[in-house]
């Protein structure tokens, strides 16, 4: 199982317009939220990069819910690009890239435009491209636009793929880690194979944590193997290193709720 994830990430990664680092220590900026919090995908992406002979350090703005927008406004994240970080790493909230509510879309770019693009021109920027809520968007006012997975799915990677092209556009080294897509590769493996992605039991499904939008622990190792390889080209091995990060959802997933303060009803 985990190494059928963590070849996806090489996999997506590999055409020809995709450019990889190798650095001896990477240090790495988050600014985000719960999407990266969840089961502390920096310190996962961490252990994978030693294991590959990389240190790291990382930092992180990263509250439940947050818009880019929202991040435009913080201060400590003004501070913490500041630092001189290898690569910063920038994730929506994720019902916002497929557009679903076009202010909230606009105000997306206009943080990018303005506020992210002065700061991380000449640097190297990954776009955390997230995934679709696993039976369709979670929240109700937003559903009639996102009604199944693989509608919300489409529109949010289109979404950041624009993203990285105005960053780009802009004059930063900007790259899509597309962890979106890594689900998406499991979701039609499992259709194709003639099985529902929705079924308890289904590798998809097992993804996410009960709530359908949030990762399970096992989603938050296929993300950090998608980072792995977008920050070194390489593949994650099905190794002691990788068997770590094997899932036991549920009281993970009580214990994160807990630690964090996350109620069902919050956007991510």
């Amino acid at each position: 199982e985990s190494s059928e994830l963590c070849s996806a990430g090489p996999a997506l990664l590999s055409s020809p317009g995709f450019c990889s680092h190798t650095l001896d220590t990477m240090h790495i900026a988050w600014i985000g939220n719960s999407y990266v919090y969840y089961h502390d995908l920096p310190l996962m992406l961490a252990g994978l990069l030693a294991a590959g002979g990389v240190s790291s350090s990382s930092g992180q703005v990263t509250p439940g819910g947050q818009r880019l927008a929202q991040h435009a406004a913080d201060p400590s994240v003004a501070a913490l690009l500041e630092q001189p970080w290898d690569v910063a790493v920038l994730q929506d909230n994720s019902a916002v890239p497929g557009g679903a509510d076009s202010g909230d879309r606009a105000a997306s770019e206009s943080a990018l435009r303005d506020f992210f693009a002065p700061r991380l021109a000449g640097r190297r920027v990954l776009l955390y491209g997230t995934w679709g809520h696993a039976a369709g968007c979670a929240y109700a006012r937003l559903r009639a636009r996102y009604p199944d997975y693989a509608t919300m799915q489409r529109l949010t990677t289109a979404g950041c793929e624009g993203y990285t092209q105005l960053l780009r556009a802009a004059g930063a080294e900007a790259e899509l880690a597309p962890v979106g897509d890594a689900f998406e590769l499991v979701h039609r493996e499992e259709v194709e194979a003639g099985r529902d992605p929705l079924s308890p039991a289904s590798l998809f499904r097992r993804l996410y944590a009960p709530d359908d939008l949030h990762p399970s622990r096992l989603g938050s190792y296929l993300a950090a193997c998608v980072f792995f390889a977008a920050l070194t080209g390489a593949h994650v091995e099905d190794s002691a290193a990788a068997s770590r990060f094997r899932p036991s959802e549920a009281e993970h997933d009580r214990k994160m709720r807990e630690k964090h303060g996350w109620e069902p009803g919050e956007l991510d």
